[in-house]
């Protein structure tokens, strides 16, 4: 894995963390372009951030357009420390670092996709690909940390 010494950002296996981090912004363009075409199909106008009864629409609508919305929102609560992390673990292990934040990215558009379209039971695969990077990500943060604070040979 790493050698605790690190890697400038100039250094060829950084841009793979760059081009992850560009690939979980299309993720998340992905994500908005399907609440953007919800808000539409739905009639859900801003500010409104789910739809209510007030929003005169079926139980199924209203149910679908909240999970579509919802695919997005939870995927906001977790992509900021991902790509932080991302960052720091870059320095000291690239590769891995950007094949985990792809492996997430690619865990979102599914989680996303199957919320949306199958509810809440829909996005439990997408959940399983998210974790396979999410997981491992918060665990080299804490291997790399560990070995550049010299409890790590």
């Amino acid at each position: 894995m790493g050698n605790g010494r690190g890697i400038g950002i100039d250094e060829p296996e950084f841009g793979y963390v760059i081009l992850s981090i560009a690939v979980s912004w299309l993720m998340n363009f992905f994500l908005v372009l399907n609440v953007v075409k919800a808000r539409k199909k739905y009639k859900v106008s801003y500010p409104a951030l789910y739809a209510t009864k007030d929003h005169k629409l079926s139980a199924g609508d209203m149910n679908t357009f909240n999970c579509i919305q919802r695919a997005h929102q939870n995927t906001l609560e977790s992509w900021a420390p991902m790509t932080i992390l991302c960052v720091i673990n870059g320095f000291y292990t690239p590769v891995y670092s950007s094949l985990f934040m792809i492996t997430y990215s690619i865990g979102r558009v599914v989680y996303g996709t199957g919320y949306g379209s199958s509810g809440p039971d829909g996005r439990k695969f997408g959940g399983m690909i998210t974790h396979l990077g999410d997981m491992p990500q918060l665990i080299l943060a804490f291997y790399n940390g560990l070995s550049l604070a010299g409890f790590l040979g």
